[in-house]
């Protein structure tokens, strides 16, 4: 059974998602609608940071989703710091690379620290032998957009 924990994060980043991958070419133009998407994402991140997950596989979900949800989100710097602490804690042991390539990226998109992006590269080279060439364009996308936005 997944833990209610993980189903919050996997919640938090597929909406995230929708906006960070899918929705990126389209403009949003329904203002109250915009205003639900906030609230709710920022009570989910706000129930989120308060958990702490039980594996390194459940706190690297729980931080992925934070700071995805901050990417589309209306910011905090307080839980931003809070979440690349817990961040930097958990991508040294996390074993999942997919997991960790996305967080590295999303570190990176906080920070622009240029071993984050070494990382994720040769993550996302390790996958592409692997075969999963959907989730490889959507880590070799974001993190291209990622390094896109600081040069």
């Amino acid at each position: 059974m997944t833990n209610s924990k993980t189903l919050q994060a996997k919640e938090i980043q597929q909406l995230a998602g929708r906006f960070l991958y899918e929705e990126a070419a389209k403009p949003y133009t329904d203002v109250e609608e915009w205003k639900e998407v906030q609230g709710h994402l920022a009570t989910c991140i706000e129930n989120l940071l308060k958990q702490e997950g039980s594996t390194p596989e459940e706190e690297a979900e729980i931080v992925l989703a934070v700071l995805m949800g901050y990417a589309i989100a209306v910011r905090k710097r307080k839980n931003i710091a809070i979440a690349m602490e817990r961040a930097n804690r958990v991508l040294p042991i996390l074993q999942d690379p997919v997991l960790k390539c996305r967080l590295a990226i999303f570190c990176y998109g906080e920070c622009y620290d240029e071993e984050l992006a070494n990382l994720a590269h040769r993550l996302i080279e390790e996958q592409k032998v692997k075969g999963d060439k959907k989730a490889v364009e959507d880590m070799e996308a974001m993190l291209a957009c990622m390094e896109g936005s600081y040069a």
